[in-house]
This record gives C-alpha cells, sequence and structure tokens, in this order.
C-alpha cells in the first residue's frame, strides 16, 4: 500500500493505492485454481463521508490475454506513462507524470489483470511435474473462453467487494477491446449466478460482433459490413497524411461526406456483387481512391473492398512504410515491400 497525489483539472486529490491477488476457487475454497491480480485507487475523503458509498469501476483490457497495464498506465490511472507521438519521438527511460484525464476525482479504480497475466498465476496441487504440468493446462481450458472469463472475473468482483466492504458502492464495469465483450457476458454472469447488480458498462473500442472486424473480413466471406464501416477510418488516415494531396482540407467536412457515401453508395454497391456493372465499380473507384490514397486500380482488383492489413500497407507503399494498425498516426519502414504494386486477388 502507498499514498499519492495526483493534479486532476479541478485540483490536487490525494489517493491510496493498492496492488494485490486475490484467489479464485472452484468448488474447494482450499484449493484455489488461479490467481488474479490488480491495482486499486481509492481517493482519500474526509471523516465525516462514507468511503464505502463512493462508486467503483472495474477496469480491465481485452486481448484476450492482455493485463490491464494500457489502460492503467495508458489511460485511466493518476499516472501515465509519455509515449511517444509521431511528431516527438522518446526514447526510454519514459517519463510518468500526472494524469490530468484520470476517472478519479469521481470513481474508485481497480485494474483487474486476466489470467495468466501480470502476478497472476495458475495454481497446482499436485505432487509430481507431470501432474502439475496436466492440472495448470486444465485449468487454463477452463478459463481461457468466453464463459471461463467472464466466471474468473465475476469470482474476482465479488470477492473484492466483500474484503474493501464496497457492496453498497455503485459499481460499473469499464472493458476495452475483448474486454467490452468480457464486459457483456461478465454483467450477466454477475447478475445471474452472483445477484450482484451494476450501475453501468462503459465499452472502450467495442468489440460485440466480430463479423465487422476489417483485420479478417475473409472469415466470414460475404458479409459486407466491414468495407463500408471502416472507410471513414481509411479517409481519416490518408487525410492525417495529406494523401492524396487533393483531399479535403477539413477532416469533419470529409468524414461527413465519406461516411455518406459509404452508408448509400458504396453499401449499395457492394450488395450487389457480381451484379454490379464494371462502368459504376470503375466510378466508385476513383472514389475510393479520392478518398483513401489507394490508387483505384488497387480498388478495382480488389473488388472494392481492401482490408485494414492490406490499407495500412498500401497507402505509403510508395515510401516504403506501413502504417499503424494501432494508430494510424504511426509509419514505419516496411520490412516486407512484396505489396510494391501487387495484385490484390480476393477469393
Amino acid at each position: 500500500m502507498s499514498e499519492g497525489q495526483v493534479k486532476l483539472n479541478q485540483g490536487r486529490l490525494n489517493y491510496r493505492a493498492e496492488a494485490g491477488a486475490l484467489a479464485l476457487n472452484t468448488d474447494d475454497p482450499d484449493e484455489p485454481i488461479a490467481t488474479l491480480s490488480y491495482v486499486a485507487y481509492f481517493k482519500s475523503v474526509d471523516k465525516t463521508a462514507k468511503p464505502e458509498n463512493r462508486p467503483i469501476t472495474f477496469i480491465y483490457d481485452g486481448g484476450p490475454g492482455s493485463s490491464s497495464v494500457w489502460l492503467h498506465m495508458g489511460g485511466l490511472g493518476p499516472k501515465r506513462v509519455v509515449a511517444s507521438t509521431p511528431d516527438k519521438p522518446v526514447l526510454p527511460p519514459y517519463p510518468v507524470i500526472d494524469n490530468a484525464y484520470s476517472l478519479l476525482d469521481v470513481s474508485d479504480l481497480v485494474f483487474i489483470d486476466a489470467p495468466g497475466t501480470r502476478f497472476g498465476q495458475f495454481i497446482s496441487h499436485a505432487a509430481n511435474v507431470q501432474e502439475r504440468q496436466a492440472q495448470k493446462r486444465q485449468k487454463e481450458n477452463d478459463t481461457y473462453s468466453i464463459n471461463g472469463d467472464a466466471h474468473a472475473f465475476a469470482q474476482f468482483i465479488t470477492q473484492f467487494l466483500s474484503r474493501y466492504q464496497r457492496w453498497n458502492a455503485p459499481r460499473y464495469l469499464l472493458g476495452e477491446s475483448y474486454g467490452t465483450t468480457r464486459t457483456v457476458a461478465l454483467a450477466n454472469r454477475l447478475k445471474v449466478q452472483h445477484n450482484v447488480d451494476v450501475n453501468g458498462i462503459i465499452l472502450l473500442s467495442q468489440y460485440l460482433s466480430q463479423d465487422i472486424d476489417i483485420d479478417r473480413p475473409e472469415s466470414n466471406p460475404g458479409i459486407d459490413q466491414p468495407y463500408y464501416l471502416a472507410l471513414p477510418t481509411y479517409a481519416a488516415i490518408a487525410h492525417y497524411y495529406q494523401h492524396p494531396a487533393n483531399v479535403a482540407e477539413n477532416l469533419d467536412h470529409l468524414l461527413t461526406e465519406v461516411e455518406q457515401f459509404s452508408l448509400g453508395p458504396y453499401a449499395q454497391a457492394l450488395a450487389q456483387g457480381n451484379l454490379l456493372p464494371e462502368s459504376q465499380k470503375a466510378e466508385l473507384a476513383e472514389q475510393l481512391a479520392r478518398y483513401t490514397g489507394i490508387p483505384a486500380r488497387e480498388w478495382v482488383k480488389a473488388d472494392l473492398r481492401v482490408s485494414g492489413p492490406l490499407f495500412v500497407k498500401k497507402l505509403l507503399t510508395e515510401q516504403g512504410d506501413t502504417v499503424s494498425r494501432a494508430d494510424g498516426r504511426y509509419r514505419g519502414a516496411s520490412l516486407d515491400k512484396w505489396l510494391r504494386g501487387a495484385i490484390t486477388i480476393r477469393l
């Protein structure tokens, strides 16, 4: 446990930080199957307040299989790491500064690490090495599933509420990426199996429908939603690099135009499949090129369907660079330049 202070927009805030791990049990409380580690932040309040009634938010990243370090030190904790920006690269050691945008002023924060990450571990009580390894694999299989993962987090939350006497606190769940999938399953698990209500859920970079994943659209052939839903993102990244040069100067106006085009002419054209006339395909390819900087001929070769991995490779291919799939403002030298001028075939 430690004491800290953070400067927020509303002034300075004192807090208490605690790190620990809670054991998860199945039928036998004396033989836990795993531990989940956490870091919790509690706002320091005066003696007249009731800290047990203060809101508490349980926070976790996605992955699946990721610890909560990204939201913890990158977004929502009282301190954050200053990472590199596209125009100002930073080398280690990275400075740690007050996070003026932390949620700690409105809620206590509990960052939960998924099973098998950070200080959490699977526990085996077998006598010999082979049996311990077999038990560990079985426990991993039981936990590394949608239901098993939700069950582990639900056990953690109920134990945490008891340990810190926070059963009367307003409770919130905040998940990122796969953590949004977890949040939906977790809220149901808490309600149905543990009789625990939550006051609200917060979905960051929601990933509730894998059918619209532009990174792997080929996993669900025949579904065109990923392509027209991703087009505004492509346009925004191209706008950042001023590529093509004749793209609209105002990003807000551009995105409004692209969104209307995506949900209108582009979506309607994709729905026609092989019945789309070649002349109309060529016209759409020219418009797509204007928005994205990917040449019209590439859009035609791709049958008007460019996936996320292909876009980040092709956008700056003439410069030999690849754009980051996590943050389009970042770019780096392409290790594999075979896509330069390559023909894209959609099976």
